[in-house]
């Protein structure tokens, strides 16, 4: 030990040389530059080469040089090698190496001229650990006599390069890889390292090395707050294989401006931790993790990491958690395989790709397929890389009291705390709470009563997107047992477009707040109820309200944006209802039936085109599920649904009567803000009515048909805009709206109504 130290006190009064030359035309290797080490005299000069005359025993024998080159890098030297090289003889050439024992643990990377696959290939090496990064081409050394050209180049923000000439000294470079690895900052030494048997001691020749570039800084490491570093690309499902290696990764995207230590981060699949290896992250830079065994598959793609044993990332789903070394939680991705956009790239070999990665955000709206050839893009921006989208936005997705005197808030993504944030329960400011991410936990100062309703309201949040975000008058309530008859099936969607989901909302009918507890839908097979799922761990249902059940809510509010986000409540599972029949049950545990709805494709309107995407609404809550003339499906008006809300086919008498006027019988179309739409308000005390609007001159020359056998809600309002509805402007004067509602029992009902087009 002492000895090698004294050869390391040799070496520090070099270190100040960062590029050197040597072609040995000096007749030695112990001046300009100075070649050391402990085996110094197994090396010679032969005839303007650096020879290796070692021993005939099996060994190895290295030198090393004073060198700090690694930014902007250029190493160029010549390997001769009197024999076809092999798994136990062949030679490193170290580029950067903290120390000159090259025969120690080493931090920093070697090219290998050789090994088992006779090829030159570069490595990093971490103490005794050896990673090939870059992949040389097969069989470039399967010769008996080995004359070669090597050429590595780095920049500054740590890109790799390997050439290798065949012929030494033809010039003709042929590039063996590249790589973005940035594990090693700073370089002291500059080496050769053969590894050998008795027969090959002699055999190793090196000559005119040229190392040319600038020494690397140490940058100061980042801090490692949320969102610092993101998950951005995920193949969990490689095979069938599109265009990419058959491996599992995940890329990992360096979302500061400062340089991030991997190993400050700690990976958690559910519930396995793994520790990421060292590497140092540039600035808004990728990497690539996979299973240690895969990296060398991996390496062209740019800087990857490998770790022992890496857990399986699960085809249909899975939770992904980084968190910093003081435990902090820095991301977390929950995906799923119906993230994917067709079933095609959901059945395998298409990476998840994050759309906007200098968001917080990581619901599914901001994740698609990758849109690449290859099926990901590993290593690089994302396919699906837009920083100006920003889908979506973030709802209160449950709101819940949870104890005594506790309520818990759950948001569809992140949101942040301000200063300006504030809290009330019915008016009163409260001031104990802790948010975790989504989660919001609210400790108010009295206890909650039966049957009273509370409203919360939430100001001056920030969402994940750092928008402004307020949440006002969420109602709340302790939830008392259901008994039969107070809750209903009120909308069923079983036919949802593709990639849609069912869903099931039912109704509280009764006068009291009901704890869904207990409580599970299921469908029937063979008049026996099947496939029965939990819907009450912890919901609550207010009198007079509407809960919307699916498996996916964001999927549901994507298609219907008019739904009441508060009250689509997200199962694990749920049954799959046909789409042509099929009966849907809500029921407990004991098998108590609360309600049943056997439905029928032919319970749509008869004049709907497809029924796709359409629910079946129920009509008055107070007539039987059984009575199918209390069904409809819901109108266009709301396109399609209303999940979370009232009915669109909603009434509590099955006769109908009519209203139908304007909020103003004058029209200015003239873009100032004042009456420049008709505004066309109907009430209709029935359901399954189809409307025709057309508007008319005085001389009975139509001058558009607003609507067009459209089936309609029960009340609502048609806004007909003519500056962006007509190819010409509207002349001053007086104009007629004609409109005809008419259901399939053959009622029918019209309308003319006058309105003024103004100038102003």
């Amino acid at each position: 030990m002492k000895i090698r130290l004294v050869i390391s006190l040799l070496f520090s009064v070099l270190i100040a040389h960062g590029q050197f030359t040597d072609d040995f035309s000096d007749g030695n290797f112990s001046t300009a530059p100075n070649w050391a080490s402990l085996e110094a005299s197994n090396f010679e000069v032969l005839l303007e080469e650096l020879h290796l005359n070692a021993p005939a025993v099996a060994d190895i024998s290295h030198l090393a040089t004073a060198s700090q080159a690694i930014d902007d890098a250029i190493w160029q030297f010549d390997v001769r090698l009197d024999f076809n090289p092999s798994g136990s003889n062949f030679a490193k050439i170290y580029l950067v190496a903290d120390q000159p024992d090259l025969e120690a643990d080493v931090e920093g990377y070697f090219v290998m001229v050789g090994g088992s696959t006779d090829e030159v290939s570069l490595y990093k090496q971490s103490g005794s650990n050896e990673t090939e990064i870059i992949d040389g081409v097969d069989d470039v050394v399967d010769v008996s006599d080995v004359h070669i050209t090597v050429k590595v180049q780095r920049d500054a923000l740590g890109v790799w390069q390997l050439f290798v000439d065949a012929d030494a000294g033809a010039d003709d470079f042929q590039l063996q890889g590249n790589i973005t690895d940035n594990s090693v900052q700073t370089s002291s030494f500059f080496g050769v390292s053969c590894v050998y048997t008795q027969s090959r001691s002699d055999k190793f020749y090196f000559d005119n090395f040229q190392v040319s570039g600038n020494p690397g800084e140490l940058v100061p490491i980042g801090n490692t707050a949320f969102g610092s570093l993101l998950f951005n690309e995920v193949m969990a499902d490689p095979s069938p294989v599109v265009g990419l290696p058959e491996v599992e990764y995940l890329e990992l995207y360096n979302n500061t401006v400062s340089n991030l230590q991997l190993s400050d981060f700690t990976l958690v699949n559910t519930n396995t931790e793994k520790t990421l290896p060292s590497f140092v992250m540039p600035a808004n830079s990728y990497i690539l993790v996979c299973d240690e065994d895969d990296v060398a598959q991996m390496s062209g793609f740019g800087a990857v990491v490998g770790i022992a044993g890496f857990s399986a990332l699960s085809n249909s789903g899975d939770s992904l958690t980084l968190i910093n070394q003081s435990g902090a939680l820095i991301d977390v991705l929950v995906y799923e395989d119906d993230w994917h956009e067709n079933t095609d790239k959901k059945a395998g070999g298409w990476s998840l790709e994050r759309i906007n990665p200098q968001t917080f955000c990581s619901a599914s709206s901001f994740w698609r397929s990758s849109q690449d050839g290859q099926g990901g893009t590993p290593g690089t921006e994302n396919s699906v890389f837009d920083l100006s989208s920003l889908p979506g936005g973030v709802f209160v997705s449950s709101a819940q009291i949870v104890s005594s005197n506790e309520v818990e808030v759950e948001f569809s993504d992140v949101v942040f705390l301000q200063n300006s944030t504030q809290i009330f329960i019915d008016q009163n400011q409260v001031s104990t709470y802790d948010l975790d991410l989504n989660t919001l936990a609210v400790t108010v100062p009295f206890n909650f009563q039966v049957g009273e309703i509370y409203t919360l309201e939430l100001i001056d949040f920030k969402d994940c997107v750092l928008d402004d975000f307020s949440a006002q008058e969420i109602q709340l309530a302790i939830g008392e047992q259901a008994q039969q008859g107070d809750l209903i099936i009120n909308e069923v969607l079983f036919n949802p477009i593709a990639d849609g989901v069912d869903f099931v909302e039912i109704y509280n009918r009764s006068d009291k707040n009901i704890n869904l507890s207990g409580l599970m839908i299921a469908k029937e097979q063979n008049g026996v109820p099947s496939d029965p799922h939990s819907i009450g761990a912890n919901t609550t249902i207010l009198k007079n309200d509407y809960l919307a059940f699916s498996i996916a809510s964001a999927k549901v509010l994507d298609q219907y944006p008019l739904a009441k986000a508060i009250n689509l409540i997200e199962l694990n599972d749920m049954p799959a209802f046909n789409n042509d029949q099929g009966v849907v049950l809500l029921m407990d545990t004991a098998e108590n039936i609360y309600d049943r709805l056997a439905y029928d494709e032919q319970m749509h309107f008869e004049l709907l085109p497809d029924n796709e995407g359409f629910s079946l609404e129920r009509i008055s809550p107070q007539i039987a599920s059984a009575e199918q003339s209390n069904w409809q499906s819901a109108s266009d008006n709301v396109g399609g649904a209303t999940p979370g809300y009232q009915n669109s086919q909603y009434s509590t008498q099955m006769s109908s009567s009519f209203e139908l006027n304007f909020t103003s019988a004058i029209l200015s179309p003239d873009a100032d803000g004042i009456d420049d739409v008709l505004e066309i308000n109907y009430n209709i005390d029935g359901s399954g009515f189809v409307a025709n609007m057309m508007i008319y001159d005085l001389q009975g020359n139509q001058i558009q048909q607003i609507l067009n056998n459209q089936l309609m809600a029960s009340e609502g309002t048609v806004l007909w805009d003519p500056a962006k509805e007509t190819s010409a402007n509207l002349p001053v004067g007086t104009y007629v709206l004609y409109a005809e509602f008419f259901d399939l029992q053959a009622q029918v009902k019209s309308y003319k109504l006058p309105f003024a087009v103004l100038c102003r």
